[in-house]
């Protein structure tokens, strides 16, 4: 997760030197949040994934997340 903090950093520095490329049809600043949003996603992907490794066998509501009847990795994160 500190790579996502990082990559944050590293697009906020970007556009405060009106360095950030910007997405086809989109503002500085839509670009800017889409990366943002990006990134921090990623951030609660990976989180999700290590809570849902570090739930027990028997958890009920890791059970229905694997299974894919209930909710998923971003619940439990």
């Amino acid at each position: 997760m500190k790579e996502q903090l990082k990559e944050v950093a590293k697009i906020i520095r970007r556009t405060q030197a009106g360095k950030l490329e910007t997405q086809p049809g989109k503002s500085m600043i839509e670009s800017f949040e889409n990366d943002v949003n990006s990134a921090l996603n990623d951030a609660r992907s990976k989180a999700g994934n290590i809570a849902l490794g570090a739930l027990a066998p028997d958890n009920r509501l890791k059970n229905m997340v694997e299974a894919g009847s209930k909710g998923s990795n971003m619940n439990i994160s």
